[in-house]
């Protein structure tokens, strides 16, 4: 799951408009989610650290670190 999502953000077609705008309802359907929870998935892919051992969140404005 995660994983695909991820391949799938990181093509290069994917990141205009209408490439994520497509990509959220193809996640949507692929897991039987709403349309916006799955935007928030791609979205959460998207804001996601390359580093395994730390992740992150956004807290309003600042993003706070999680270690793993």
């Amino acid at each position: 799951g995660y994983n695909v999502i991820e391949a799938i953000v990181n093509q290069e077609e994917v990141k205009t408009r209408g490439g994520r705008k497509q990509l959220a309802h193809n996640v949507s359907k692929a897991f039987e989610i709403t349309v916006r929870m799955a935007h928030n998935v791609v979205k959460l892919v998207q804001n996601s650290s390359e580093d395994p051992e730390t992740g992150a969140v956004r807290t309003g404005v600042r993003r706070v670190p999680l270690s793993a």
